[in-house]
């Protein structure tokens, strides 16, 4: 059990670092217009719920000129059609058009909804290839 809280500790520690060191980058080499990009797409996640039974353990993004995008991987057991299901009653109630749905291969699947210039998509992978079982991105871009 030491172990596993050790692990714990050290993960905890390099979310953090890597945060801070993302933070200062984002100061330090967008413009102002992708800070707001950048802050826009972090209030649609603020206000989008996350489904119970989520288990945050990580976050990544990306701001470029053309391009911003702010994921979350979440570990669950959850079934999907239950995830789509509630994403899709959410998000649809708060204005965002019914979602695309793509199959990319047997066990993995992208529900992307839309609005304007600003994407969500839940991504679930059933084989945790890269770790997690669902990524939820929020996305913009120019047309």
């Amino acid at each position: 059990m030491k172990l596993r809280g050790r692990s714990l500790k050290r993960n905890s520690r390099r979310r953090l670092t890597n945060l801070l060191c993302s933070l200062l980058l984002v100061g330090c080499l967008t413009t102002p217009e992708e800070k707001q990009r950048l802050e826009t797409l972090r209030r649609i996640a603020a206000e989008t719920p996350v489904y119970p039974g989520f288990n945050q353990i990580d976050s990544t993004h990306v701001v470029k000129s053309t391009v911003a995008s702010l994921s979350f991987y979440y570990q669950s057991s959850a079934d999907y059609s239950e995830v789509k299901g509630f994403y899709t009653k959410k998000l649809t109630a708060n204005g965002w058009n019914s979602p695309e749905e793509e199959n990319h291969e047997v066990n993995a699947q992208i529900l992307r909804f839309r609005k304007g210039n600003y994407s969500i998509s839940i991504n679930y992978d059933r084989y945790r290839r890269q770790g997690w079982d669902y990524a939820i991105g929020y996305g913009w871009n120019i047309p």
